[in-house]
């Protein structure tokens, strides 16, 4: 096998190093949208889990309210029939 040299002039350089640059802002254009889509996920559910939080607590102090409801409606039915 032949070896052969393989210059390096200083204007290939300088396009290498401009190529460089194009491409790695590039890539973090592209790793910024995805960390926004990310973030905005994470938002979107932790905004879920507290809607969930309370609509359960409203659950819980609706619950004495629909025994009673029940029980009048079963009075008001007994009377009815």
């Amino acid at each position: 096998e032949e070896r052969r040299m393989a210059y390096v002039t200083p204007t290939s350089y300088l396009e290498l190093i401009q190529t460089f640059q194009t491409v790695l802002a590039e890539k973090r254009r592209e790793v910024d949208l995805v960390r926004r889509r990310y973030d905005n996920g994470l938002d979107q559910l932790n905004g879920a889990a507290e809607a969930v939080v309370k609509m359960q607590e409203e659950l819980t102090d609706l619950k004495p309210k629909l025994v009673v409801a029940k029980e009048e409606t079963e009075t008001m039915q007994v009377q009815i029939d």
